[in-house]
């Protein structure tokens, strides 16, 4: 080997890791998003039920707290009974509770403690590459893995480093495992089980190690695996998954294949399959095109859907002689199949993206060794896509993620707009019309719900009464109270009925234009007439489209809008107070129109 060559080993995957923090530089810069705030508010308000649990998230756990929540105005009036949204993640909870519990005026260091975990899953992940495959294939697969785009919710979200985390532990149990399947050592043997136990502490998809463990036995025809182990991995994640089910933790939503019947599984499945196999082979989420981009734009989603199945066609044709292939390919499809049980989401991607990587590696490699033309151009232009758009791609999520994290502070300032002339210590209830950025609603206006209140909640929070009874009453206690009514962007129609009532409608489309409402919803039809009845108003459906989603919602209050009430709205760039003064009764409708 040549000096330059023995250089370029030693200082390749430094210099990868040192472009990785060049490439999520600005990150440290994002502030907090959505659950960010309510996993602060937990550590600084509540640790004592911190400490009981050792878990940040478990959001919605029960009807009761629906109940609670959605009265509040912190989940959304058309929030279903039977909701729940309750995961086990101690491992992560920690990191998030030693982040917020000593710099949570600085959460700059709980994203620079995302990136550095994000660091250490790229140099794991190189480690397993090169276990498999020559040092120019390795290389060229990690730096594919590591400016993946898919990844930019996960390092640039404090709340998303589960995913990181358990990947990392995921890939060093794997690391583990191969070597004691080499020289037999107990102790490797023990470390494997020891992170697959943490990799399943931090997020349940980690459950799939098993059937990793498996995929490589079969690519590789290892008879020799040790089926004692196997059994009892697999028998490990049974009794996991049993607890899991026992103790009530998992998701109940539309937005997760728990909220549905058999029909519902299937739908989601088949969605999952196509964005999630798009996703990865083409580096383009399909929902960033379009709410619904099969009707949408079905030309374009056609395009990519061939694009995935020329990928899929190409590895197996020239590749799938190797068994690394054999394994990296099984490695990918065994993680994606836990993610049929889920909406569409690039951020779920990071483990099938570990497999999916050195396929794209590999391909590259062995098109460019091709005398066609034709086909080294192929090789170029796949390179291209994961090597040139994928980073590009990465600086437009983090730009957009940043947005979202101000989106907050513009909804905190807007309120305050509108509560500046109202009567020192008097009841208000502030009515936001349409939220800008729906992403960042429900459990993150928990603590601007107490900030804008005017009382402080430390004394209820700290007494000894129930956990629901403790939030109940820090809310009733606030003399500003605050109610989200729809998540329609800056596009809607806003109908001042009479002195008492209004109307909400999309000046297009539907009253839940996306995925993103389902998270509430356990049932996604409605029929004319459907009611909900809060303390602060009444919402009644009076339309709907052919698929049961509202299209028009009238809101009925119990005092005239003049007294004690304060509407807010996003008006395409901030959050502005309506004045509804000018129509006492009946009035036209003032359509919130989008800038230009």
């Amino acid at each position: 080997m040549t000096l330059s060559a023995e250089r370029l080993r030693r200082f390749s995957l430094p210099a990868l890791l040192a472009l990785v923090v060049v490439l999520y530089l600005p990150v440290l810069g994002t502030g907090l998003l959505a659950d960010d705030h309510y996993h602060r508010f937990l550590v600084e308000r509540m640790p004592l039920d911190f400490g009981k649990t050792l878990n940040l998230f478990g959001l919605v756990r029960s009807p009761d707290e629906v109940e609670i929540l959605r009265k509040n105005g912190i989940l959304p009036w058309w929030t279903s009974d039977g909701l729940r949204i309750d995961f086990f993640r101690p491992v992560p909870s920690l990191g998030h509770a030693f982040d917020y519990a000593f710099f949570g005026d600085h959460p700059w260091v709980a994203h620079l403690h995302s990136l550095l975990v994000y660091l250490g899953l790229v140099a794991a992940v190189s480690a397993l590459y090169r276990r498999f495959t020559s040092f120019g294939v390795a290389l060229l697969a990690t730096a594919i893995f590591a400016v993946d785009d898919a990844h930019a919710l996960c390092v640039s979200w404090i709340a998303n480093r589960a995913d990181l985390i358990a990947a990392l532990f995921l890939v060093l149990g794997l690391l583990r495992w191969l070597s004691f399947r080499e020289h037999e050592r107990t102790r490797d043997g023990a470390l494997a089980a020891l992170f697959f136990a943490l990799a399943v502490l931090s997020k349940e998809s980690s459950v799939v190690f098993p059937g990793l463990l498996l995929a490589h036995a079969w690519a590789f025809r290892d008879r020799r695996a040790p089926r004692a182990a196997l059994v009892v991995a697999f028998a490990s994640v049974a009794l996991y998954v049993a607890w899991y089910a026992h103790a009530g933790h998992g998701p109940r939503s539309a937005y997760y294949a728990g909220g549905g019947g058999l029909g519902h599984v299937a739908q989601l499945a088949t969605t999952s399959i196509l964005f999630h196999g798009v996703i990865l082979a083409t580096g383009i989420p399909l929902h960033a095109l379009a709410a619904d981009p099969v009707r949408q734009q079905p030309l374009v989603a056609l395009a990519l859907l061939l694009a995935t199945l020329l990928f899929v066609a190409a590895v197996v044709r020239l590749l799938w002689h190797e068994a690394a292939t054999r394994f990296f390919a099984g490695f990918t499809v065994v993680t994606l199949l836990l993610l049929v049980t889920g909406f569409p989401d690039p951020r779920l991607l990071t483990l099938p993206s570990i497999g999916f990587s050195y396929l794209a590696a590999r391909l590259v490699v062995e098109l460019l060794s091709r005398a066609r033309r034709s086909i080294r151009v192929a090789g170029v232009v796949l390179a291209s896509v994961h090597l040139v758009l994928a980073p590009a791609l990465v600086q437009t999520c983090t730009s957009v993620l940043r947005e979202l994290s101000a989106s907050r502070n513009e909804l905190e300032d807007g309120v305050s707009a509108a509560l500046d002339n109202r009567a020192e210590g008097a009841e208000t209830d502030v009515l936001v019309l349409n939220l800008h950025h729906r992403e960042a609603s429900a459990v993150a206006t928990l603590p601007l719900v107490f900030t804008q209140g005017g009382v402080d909640p430390t004394p209820l929070l700290e007494t000894d009464a129930p956990y629901l009874a403790r939030i109940d009453r820090a809310f009733a206690a606030q003399r500003v109270h605050l109610h989200v009514l729809s998540f329609l962007g800056d596009d809607i129609r806003f109908t001042v009925l009479g002195p008492r009532s209004f109307a909400l409608e999309p000046a297009k489309g539907s009253y839940l234009p996306s995925l993103f409402e389902r998270l509430y919803l356990t049932q996604t039809r409605f029929v004319v007439g459907q009611v909900v009845v809060l303390p602060a108003y009444r919402a009644t459906i009076e339309a709907v489209d052919p698929e049961g989603i509202p299209t028009r919602v009238r809101f009925d209050l119990p005092r005239p809008l003049s007294q004690g009430y304060r509407i807010v709205r996003w008006d395409g760039a901030r959050y502005a107070p309506v004045d509804v003064s000018p129509h006492p009764g009946t009035g036209p409708a003032l359509r919130v129109a989008r800038r230009r």
